[in-house]
């Protein structure tokens, strides 16, 4: 994990930095599982600021972050993890999941059950590791181009 990582609130002041960090997650880390034109469809979500925004302030939105530097985000809206997007830099050291953690500790307080998320087959593995089983494939079509990804679920238990 990186050495001084915070994980915090969602600001408004986070978007910009949010939608290239979305893009650049997806071209690097999607890159063995998605074509080209796929991932070009799957980042042209970020293109809309406003409507990249109105999901970013979900019920829970969270940053982590390195000495002010985004390193990753994550939302859930109510029981469902929308976002999860690391940079590629810090990839595989723990970032999403202390992420994940944050976003089911405060589904636990508000004593959700169970969490769903559609992981894209990049993110399954990830999921997987933490418990969650695939429910459901899902084909999904942005920009005219077919995504494929799973939902995936999880029941919490509650530590709180």
């Amino acid at each position: 994990m990186t050495s001084h990582l915070t994980i915090r609130p969602f600001f408004a002041a986070d978007v910009d930095a949010a939608r290239a960090l979305f893009r650049h997650s997806i071209e690097a880390l999607a890159a063995d599982h998605y074509t080209a034109e796929e991932r070009a469809a799957w980042m042209s979500f970020a293109d809309d600021r406003e409507a990249f925004a109105a999901r970013l302030f979900a019920d829970c939105a969270m940053v982590a972050e390195d000495n002010g530097k985004l390193l990753g985000f994550a939302t859930r809206d109510g029981a469902v993890i929308d976002f999860l997007y690391v940079s590629p830099h810090v990839a595989r050291q723990g970032v999403a999941t202390a992420l994940v953690d944050a976003l089911e500790r405060e589904a636990e307080k508000q004593r959700i059950a169970e969490l769903s998320t559609e992981a894209s087959h990049a993110a399954k593995v990830f999921f997987a590791s933490r418990g969650y089983r695939a429910a459901s494939e899902n084909v999904r079509e942005r920009n005219g181009v077919t995504l494929r990804n799973t939902t995936m679920t999880k029941h919490l238990e509650r530590r709180v």
